[in-house]
C-alpha cells in the first residue's frame, strides 16, 4: 500500500499479519529496501519513502527492527484519527491519498 502525503513522503506500507509479534528477518528487510529503490527508480519520485509496517499484532524488537521508519498495527487502523495524526503534515483523511493497486515493480 502507498500513503502519497502532502508533506514530500510516500509511505511504502507492507503488511505482515502473525498470531504473534512479527518478526522481520534481515531477508525481508532486504526485500524492502529493494522495493523501496524500485519504486524510486520506477516513479522518478523525489520525495522520502519511509519503510511502513503495518502488522498484526505488533513488530517484535530485534536488530532490523530499528531500519523500519513507521508501524501501523491493526488496532491504529480502526483508530483512524490518531493513526493520520501520527504521520507528520497530516491531520485529516483529507491530507493524504492512499493507494491500493497492485505495482508490477521488478525486485
Amino acid at each position: 500500500m502507498l500513503i502519497n502525503r502532502n508533506d514530500g513522503v510516500v509511505n511504502l506500507c507492507e503488511m505482515k499479519f502473525s498470531r504473534e509479534p512479527y518478526e522481520l528477518t534481515l531477508d525481508e528487510l532486504a526485500r524492502m529496501q529493494r522495493r523501496r529503490k524500485v519504486f524510486k527508480d520506477e516513479t522518478g519520485t523525489r520525495k522520502a519513502v519511509p519503510l511502513t509496517l503495518v502488522v498484526s499484532p505488533e513488530l517484535k524488537k530485534n536488530a532490523y527492527a530499528n531500519d523500519i521508519q513507521s508501524t501501523v498495527t491493526l488496532d491504529d487502523l480502526f483508530r483512524l484519527r490518531p493513526w493520520l495524526s501520527s504521520f507528520p503534515g497530516c491531520s485529516t483523511s483529507r491530507s493524504l491519498s492512499v493507494a491500493f493497486a497492485p505495482l508490477s515493480l521488478r525486485y
